[in-house]
């Protein structure tokens, strides 16, 4: 009995770890104070060192 509670709560504490993994996409465009789309800008996740840069469009 104590090695199925012990298997048991090892698949439980593995299977929260997995969900609590998010992936999520994140997109928007960055624009001048006239409106005009800025290309080659570092857009960067506050914290984090995830990031990316933006297109020719401005978008990211």
């Amino acid at each position: 009995m104590k090695r199925v509670l012990t298997s048991l709560l090892l698949v439980l504490l593995c299977t929260i770890s997995v969900l609590a993994q998010d992936n999520i996409t994140v997109t928007g465009t960055v624009v001048d104070v006239k409106n005009v789309p800025l290309a080659g800008v570092a857009v960067i996740q506050q914290g984090t060192t995830n990031g990316s840069a933006t297109d020719a469009d401005g978008k990211y």
